[in-house]
């Protein structure tokens, strides 16, 4: 996109990617209960009638734990992937912040001449996706 910019702090998709891991941790406990109801037959007495509620409360109970068991692993896939983007951001601010580092020494070496552009900056801890050709400024 020629013309627009963002800027992405790595920190803040790490504290994303913590708190769905805070959300992973909370799905626990319901599913251990739904786990532990599914495991006892409820008695609502010995008529057709109350079998068949709690033959329908048992599926609707497995139904819910796979339900659970499904948005567990569809936050954790999104913990991962946060993660991953955060590293990955991370390491091109890094490696931008090394060239930088790279070219300044070698523009302040002796017989070393330097033109329009030689030595640059490193930004504030944003930067442009990874692989892009250029480094959006953060503010």
């Amino acid at each position: 996109m020629t013309g627009h910019s963002y800027s992405v702090q790595p920190s803040s998709l790490r504290a994303f990617a913590q708190e769905l891991q805070t959300q992973l941790d909370g799905i626990a406990t319901p599913m251990n209960t739904l786990a532990t109801q599914s495991s006892a037959q409820p008695r609502f007495g010995g008529f057709t009638e109350a079998l068949m509620l709690g033959q329908s409360q048992q599926s609707a109970i497995r139904e819910m734990h796979d339900l659970l068991g499904q948005v567990k692993q569809a936050i954790g896939f999104a913990e991962n992937v946060t993660t991953s983007i955060a590293t990955a951001y991370q390491n091109a601010d890094q490696d931008a912040a090394a060239s930088y580092t790279a070219v300044g020494a070698a523009a302040s070496a002796p017989g070393a001449t330097s033109g329009p552009g030689a030595a640059a900056t490193p930004g504030s801890g944003t930067t442009t996706p990874p692989g892009s050709a250029t480094a959006a400024q953060g503010g």
